[in-house]
């Protein structure tokens, strides 16, 4: 081969040579670069060391401590980065030193470590030092792990875990565990004294199927366990060690394996015995509270505080039958057949005031029941004291209420026939006080005149009383006030009492009288007035004369005729008077169990005192 030939081939040869040499460190540097991203992309605490100290560090080493790189180069792992001792007690130098150097030696090392950053604020770890050589040299590669989140989830858990078993352990709810075929695999200590055993381990050397009082009871469970996978509330009844019969609820779940077969049963059990005998005893308190509202004649409805229907009777069942059913509907809508409240509705006003309220209703149209009788009653609730609704007692007046119609009828007709009495009972009395009137015009005689004047105010005094009877809604009493105001002035007038100088004075209260004593009082009344204007002021004497009508207390009433004239002749006796009208007065104030007083020691006084 001739010399440029040669010269040529290891020229190509050469060149092979460096483009294989270049691929190999362009590969290396790839290398490098990816170990170096992986170094820095680590999610640990990643250091090379050289004896005891770190002679490189990623950057998460910096942010696990707290400082730069920079300050982590140089140091040891026990100085500033670690207490002075482990929590087992031992130096931390003393400690770092045996792990490198086991390091060193080749024994890869794993332990937990307390570390601190450059605060002073302590972490947990864990530390992994394997023996790695880089070129020529050996170092140790140290991976530090912060734990101190996971150490505090597994203290929480370890927490938890004793929670839940002190829950277990001191819940008064019955837990337990057991296998299909009924072997008891655990049990609290609420179930061992449900069940009455004397302790937990002779509780848990029965069988499950043993405590049932039908056996065939705990089959049906299972099977509706292994069909549902979830029991709630499964009441049945349990058999103690005492013997004694209790009522359980279950509510338990089954547990299935990977393969899908059951493998345990965890339930919980709760003793409802004492609940099953307050049911037993509210249904018969129920039953009997039902008997009673059944044997009830009137009707019973009970609304809630939205006037709706929450419980009847069977009385109201049949009163509005075209209606039912009556529970869930609106008051208002069942037995009015209205779209609102009525107004005013004794129910509203009950729950408002909360008192017993009271109103008279029409009932259902088309119902037989056609008035009735409502007594509404507030429902308290017995703890908080609030109205929680009202009891309603419906009574059919329908008959009464005909029969007050009928009553107030005959009422009206007997009171248009006693209006009319009185009408010609006044009317024939002024007949009289007409015919006297007549008589008196012809008569000469001034004694007969006077004494048929004196007849004429008698009777007008009792024609009086019938008018004011006549004209007054009330039949039976008078209003006297009225009445003496009403006659003063009539006599007034009949005597010409302002021409002669007298002032007339009244001071009446409102006060009312029965015709039995009307009549009597109106007679009296005529005969004081008419003797104070005729005799007090003789010739042109002036003065005046008060009238007094009053209550001495509730049980008395007094009426007075004052005259400020000469007085009563020096010869006058109370006793045993001349004339015939006081005579009359003593008469008739006897009869209605009066007391007369007079007094002269000012013009002239007549006091009447008389039960009111």
């Amino acid at each position: 081969m001739i010399p440029e030939e040669r010269k040529q081939k290891q020229l190509n040869s050469l060149k092979k040579e460096i483009k294989a040499l270049q691929q190999e460190i362009a590969s290396l540097k790839e290398s490098a670069v990816r170990n170096k991203a992986l170094f820095e992309s680590a999610n640990d605490a990643i250091f090379v060391m050289e004896d005891d100290r770190f002679i490189d560090c990623n950057q998460k080493a910096a942010e696990m401590f707290g400082c730069q790189r920079e300050d982590l180069l140089g140091e040891t792992p026990y100085e500033k980065f670690s207490p002075p001792f482990q929590p087992d007690g031992l130096p931390s130098s003393k400690k770092a030193l045996q792990k490198i150097k086991a390091a060193f030696a080749g024994q890869p090392q794993f332990f937990p470590w307390t570390h601190c950053r450059r605060d002073g604020s302590l972490f947990e770890a864990e530390v992994s030092l394997s023996l790695v050589e880089i070129g020529s040299k050996k170092n140790v590669l140290a991976i530090v792990r912060d734990v101190s989140a996971r150490k505090r989830a597994e203290d929480a858990l370890r927490q938890l875990q004793k929670h839940y078993q002190e829950l277990f352990t001191h819940m008064p709810i019955g837990i337990y565990s057991t296998t299909p075929d009924g072997k008891v695999l655990d049990v609290n200590r609420a179930l061992v004294e449900i069940l009455g055993f004397p302790d937990r381990e002779s509780c848990m050397k029965t069988k499950s199927f043993d405590v049932y009082v039908d056996p065939q009871e705990r089959e049906n469970f299972k099977a509706r366990l292994e069909k549902e996978g979830v029991v709630y509330g499964y009441q049945t009844r349990f058999k103690r060690q005492d013997g004694q019969i209790i009522w359980v609820k279950i509510t338990a779940r089954a547990i299935r394996d990977d393969e899908g077969k059951v493998v345990r049963y965890e339930g919980a059990i709760e003793d409802i015995t004492h609940q099953k005998e307050s049911e037993e005893a509210l249904r018969q308190s129920e039953a009997f509270l039902g008997n009673v509202l059944s044997s009830i004649q009137d009707g019973i409805s009970v609304l809630d505080r939205d006037l709706n229907i929450i419980k009847t009777n069977q009385v109201m069942e049949e009163w509005y039958a075209s209606m039912l059913p009556l529970v869930g509907k609106k008051c208002y809508r069942a037995y009015h057949n209205k779209s609102q409240p009525c107004h005013p509705c004794p129910s509203l006003r009950c729950m408002e005031s909360g008192k017993t309220e009271k109103d008279i209703v029409p009932g259902l149209k088309g119902s037989s029941v056609e008035w009735i009788e409502l007594f509404s009653y507030p429902l308290r609730n017995h703890v908080t004291g609030k109205i929680e609704g009202v009891v309603e007692f419906v009574r059919d007046i329908t008959a009464r209420k005909k029969a007050e119609e009928m009553l107030q009828k005959s009422l009206k007709e007997k009171e248009i026939l006693l209006q009319e009495i009185h009408h010609r009972v006044k009317n024939n009395l002024q007949i009289i006080v007409s015919l006297l009137r007549l008589q008196i015009s012809s008569e000469e005689d001034s004694r007969l005149v006077n004494m048929f004047r004196e007849c004429q105010n008698r009777i007008m005094a009792m024609a009086f009383v019938h008018e004011k009877l006549y004209q007054s809604h009330d039949l039976t009493r008078v209003v006297f006030t009225q009445y003496i105001r009403d006659f003063a002035q009539e006599l007034s007038t009949a005597f010409g009492i302002k021409e002669r100088g007298i002032e007339l004075k009244t001071f009446l209260e409102e006060i009312e009288l029965d015709i039995n004593r009307a009549i009597p009082c109106g007679l009296i009344f005529n005969e004081l007035l008419t003797n104070a204007i005729k005799y007090a002021f003789p010739g042109k004497k002036i003065g005046e004369i008060i009238i007094r009508l009053q209550r001495e207390n509730q049980d008395q009433i007094s009426l007075e005729v004052c005259d400020s004239g000469v007085g009563l002749p020096s010869d006058f006796d109370q006793e045993a008077p001349k004339s015939l009208g006081l005579m009359l007065v003593n008469s008739l104030t006897a009869q209605i169990n009066g007391k007369l007083t007079i007094d002269t020691s000012h013009g002239t006084t007549f006091k009447i005192v008389f039960p009111g």
